[in-house]
């Protein structure tokens, strides 16, 4: 690593634990916490955690771990602002009690809309929940998602949220944005707006084979650990040091290949290797 350039904050990502049947979100931390990290992405905690928000934050606090995002779902398709509103102020509320400085909201791709009618449908709502979020002191943020059906896959379909949303901010994800674009590019496009991030990895295939789903760029993705896929991990470090990122990096894995302890532990060794290659 070249003299000068800080080195990564990573962190742990709850949604690649729970995953797997035996996930306690105690150990989750601990393990967290023995790893080096400082902080841990806590995601959707009322389907997957048997533990309180309370109760989650204590176990944070007791381990050192802060809580560096609050990723839940609300939907905005189909209903009115209203509603979407109160959905969002119930889990601001528990983004308080984490302690959370970022809020990531899912925009999945749906069949019954097109990507662009579902991005200004989350665009018609984001204003309001800018200006909620910021009530609470939190980042309100979405992320690339994946999928032939997403409204926000590349930095442009997310630039032009921003642009009619400017207080929008945003959870990179690279493997995500590598489905549609260059990810360190597209990482360069929006880094002013990068608050906290993603990272992923791929298999990806020119044709259909079973575990593959098609994506944006018309190829066929399945899910890899960091470090043994086709995105181009090292380029997308360089391309956030270069821009000064200085957020966290949670580390996720949707394959199966490895459990989780041993994805987490891989996968920032890479990248801890990674760094020093750059």
């Amino acid at each position: 690593m070249k003299e000068g350039i800080h080195e990564m904050n990573y962190c742990m990502m709850s949604y690649t634990m729970s995953r797997y049947p035996d996930f306690n979100i105690r150990d989750t931390v601990e393990f967290a916490s023995k790893l080096g990290m400082k902080a841990i992405d806590i995601c959707f905690p009322d389907s997957t955690m048997k533990a309180g928000i309370s109760e989650i934050r204590k176990i944070c606090d007791d381990n050192g771990i802060k809580v560096a995002a609050h990723t839940f779902g609300n939907e905005a398709n189909g209903v009115d602002i209203g509603t979407w509103l109160d959905k969002l102020k119930k889990e601001l509320e528990k983004t308080a009690i984490l302690g959370a400085p970022v809020v990531m909201v899912v925009t999945p791709g749906r069949s019954d809309v097109s990507p662009k009618e579902n991005r200004q449908n989350w665009i018609g709502k984001f204003s309001k929940g800018i200006e909620l979020a910021a009530e609470y002191k939190v980042a309100f943020t979405i992320e690339n998602f994946p999928g032939i059906e997403s409204p926000f896959v590349t930095s442009d379909d997310i630039l032009e949220a921003i642009k009619e949303a400017p207080g929008l901010k945003v959870t990179y994800d690279n493997g995500n944005s590598a489905s549609g674009e260059n990810p360190a590019e597209g990482f360069k496009k929006i880094a002013k707006h990068v608050v906290h991030a993603h990272f992923k990895d791929w298999d990806i295939l020119s044709a259909q084979e079973e575990g593959y789903r098609k994506m944006k760029d018309g190829m066929y993705y399945r899910p890899a650990l960091i470090g043994e896929g086709a995105v181009n991990q090292r380029a997308c470090l360089k391309a956030m040091k270069e821009c000064g990122y200085q957020g966290f990096i949670n580390i996720e894995y949707e394959g199966s290949k490895y459990n989780g302890h041993d994805a987490v532990r891989k996968a920032l060794e890479f990248l801890r290797a990674a760094e020093r290659e750059i």
